[in-house]
């Protein structure tokens, strides 16, 4: 399984597990969100793992950058949809290890598609503007 942590927008943190032992630890790429599939692709190329090998995700469902969130949720889940396998989303604490997520895993059930966590509610405002932008 490939595990995925986008919780900060200025990195993303991957690794490949099976069952509960890592075969490749977690290795944290200096990547903002726009790279995140580039990035990833480039890991995967690095360590010879073919897209077809993937048996499916650890996803870090946060809390966490909503954006660094949201790239790595639609990522991860477009890729398990396209790939057949699912997702094992887990919550994690910002300043704990990746590497300490292992001990946790039996906790959680796969799921088709997994959703953030995000450290606050939104404060998307409604927009005071028409269709034409002009101040209603």
């Amino acid at each position: 399984m490939v595990y995925v942590n986008g919780q900060d927008i200025a990195r993303l943190v991957l690794g490949s597990l099976y069952g509960n032992r890592w075969l490749h630890a977690p290795e944290s790429l200096e990547i903002r969100p726009e790279g995140y599939l580039l990035g990833l692709e480039m890991w995967l190329q690095k360590l010879n793992i073919d897209r077809a090998d993937i048996m499916g995700f650890v996803l870090v469902k946060g809390p966490g950058s909503a954006t660094a969130l949201r790239t790595s949720h639609a990522m991860v889940n477009a890729l398990a949809f396209a790939l057949g396998v699912q997702v094992v989303s887990i919550e994690k604490e910002p300043q704990a290890l990746d590497a300490e997520i292992v001990a946790t895993l039996s906790e959680h059930a796969p799921h088709a598609f997994a959703l953030p966590t995000y450290a606050h509610e939104p404060t998307i405002t409604k927009t005071n503007r028409d269709a034409l932008k002009r101040k209603v």
